[in-house]
């Protein structure tokens, strides 16, 4: 008793360049397998987005804390 070669699947040798139509024709196959099989739709979605970076902000010291609450009491103390 012989054993076959599953059709569908190929070896591929390993470190081949390829060109994008080849690629193109792999994935194509891929999705018309994966159509057969499981008897789905493939929905392909485009990449989302990265998020905007929000800037740095430094997180105030207690110094810093500390200099704001003077400042701010010595400018109520001139308003007087």
């Amino acid at each position: 008793m012989e054993l076959q070669a599953n059709p569908t699947r190929q070896k591929r040798a390993r470190n081949v360049m390829t060109s994008k139509d080849d690629v193109e024709k792999l994935l194509e196959d891929a999705k018309q397998r994966f159509a057969e099989v499981y008897g789905g739709e493939i929905t392909t979605y485009a990449a989302t987005p990265k998020p905007e970076r929000k800037p740095w902000k430094k997180k105030p010291t207690v110094m810093d804390l500390a200099y704001r609450q003077a400042l701010k009491e010595a400018e109520e103390g001139t308003e007087k």
